[in-house]
């Protein structure tokens, strides 16, 4: 006759201690992530920091403005072809 043990506790031991160190791995590789992705943020920052006081800002004209100086020019050539609308008569 053989002698019954219960492994059931050592079982559930090892399986709580492997929970425990996944647990623990997942948590250091999000917080390298999270650490990772702060470091490279701020580079991205700091990078267009540099770039913005290395060289000013143009700003570039709006479509309305284009459009305004177009027409004001249109207006200057056709009153130059046609003369103005008083030395007609």
């Amino acid at each position: 006759m053989m002698i019954h043990i219960n492994l059931l506790p050592v079982r559930q031991e090892k399986k709580r201690e492997v929970g425990r160190q996944f647990l623990v791995v997942v948590g250091g590789a999000l917080f390298i992530t999270l650490i990772g992705n702060w470091l490279w943020y701020d580079g991205l920052a700091s990078d267009e920091k540099k770039n913005s006081q290395r060289m000013p800002r143009r700003r570039r004209p709006t479509r309305r403005t284009a459009t305004t100086q177009t027409t004001s020019r249109r207006c200057e050539i056709v009153t130059t072809l046609v003369g103005s609308p008083g030395s007609r008569w």
